[in-house]
Parts: C-alpha cells; sequence; structure tokens
C-alpha cells in the first residue's frame, strides 16, 4: 500500500496557518495621526464647597519622581 505524498497537504497547511494568523493581526496603532502629542483636561470638581475648573495650559511642563508604598505605609 502507498501513502499519497505529502508535500501538497504540507503547503495547504502551512497556507491556511499563515491565512489565519493574518486575520489576527490589526491595521494601525489607532494613535494621533498628524504627529502631536494628545493633551486632555479632565473635567470640574468640587472640594469643600468651592469648584474647581482645569484649564488648558500646552506650554506647561512638570516632571519629578513619584513614590508609593502602599496602602498600610
Amino acid at each position: 500500500m502507498l501513502l499519497p505524498p505529502l508535500a501538497p497537504l504540507r503547503a495547504a497547511g502551512a497556507l491556511a496557518s499563515i491565512l489565519l494568523l493574518g486575520a489576527c493581526g490589526s491595521t494601525g496603532s489607532g494613535g494621533v495621526a498628524d504627529g502631536r502629542s494628545s493633551y486632555k483636561v479632565g473635567g470640574s470638581y468640587v472640594i469643600a464647597g468651592r469648584v474647581y475648573t482645569p484649564d488648558e495650559n500646552y506650554r506647561y511642563s512638570e516632571s519629578g519622581v513619584a513614590s508609593w508604598y502602599g496602602p498600610g505605609f
């Protein structure tokens, strides 16, 4: 009894695998398209009966170091 050649089956399996994995991909990052960074300002909030409204200030830049030691600190 002779077995059929496996080369066509392997090629078909490889092609099917490539097509299935290709369907899992995405087409883009969904980020900002024009190259500028995004800037988000939160909504108004109330502390001790006083209303605070954040302003947009595109030139504002602050950097620093922060740490958190957990709720028991």
